[in-house]
Order: structure tokens, then sequence, then C-alpha cells
């Protein structure tokens, strides 16, 4: 479907342990299938952790797609943060 569309994903990802092997995985395998990547959203992310901090930033890295967003581990389910929200669907 997302083909069909041709919209492009906003791949959501774990930001701890196993996040870079996940992301890259699937970032690759939806490349693979043509489908277009519009970036990444890390989900339950700690800004005082330098696992996820790394993990950030080895994703951006190593995928060559930004990492739109980082979603707090108690963020509210709805950003109220205008500037992210327009981030996130400007992407899209």
């Amino acid at each position: 479907m997302i083909l069909t569309l041709g919209c492009p994903v906003l791949l959501v990802s774990g930001s701890g342990l196993g996040a870079i092997n996940h992301t890259m995985l699937s970032i690759h395998h939806g490349q693979g299938l043509g489908i277009p990547m519009a970036g990444v959203v890390l989900n339950r992310y700690d800004s005082t952790n330098p696992i996820h901090v790394d993990n950030a930033r080895m994703i951006e890295a190593l995928s060559g797609l930004p990492v739109l967003a980082r979603i707090e581990t108690n963020a509210q389910a709805w950003p109220d943060d205008k500037n992210q929200l327009n981030t996130l669907l400007s992407a899209l």
C-alpha cells in the first residue's frame, strides 16, 4: 500500500540497545522494496542516556536519514511543540 500511495515512511524506532540494528535493517529492507524514507523518530528517548544519544547520532550517520524527533520516555502522546510537529509533517 505504501508503494501504491507513494508516500514516504516515517520510521519509529526504539532508542536503546538494538536500536541501530533494528532501524538499519528496517531502512534497508524498505529501500530495497523501493519505499521512500522520510526519516526516523526515536521513541522512549532519554536525553541523559549516553547510549540513546549515541544511537541517534549513529543512525543519522549510517542511514543518511535525519532523526526528525526524539520522543521522551514519558512524553505526551501528541507533541505540544509546534516546531517539532511541523518538522515531522513537513518531512512527509
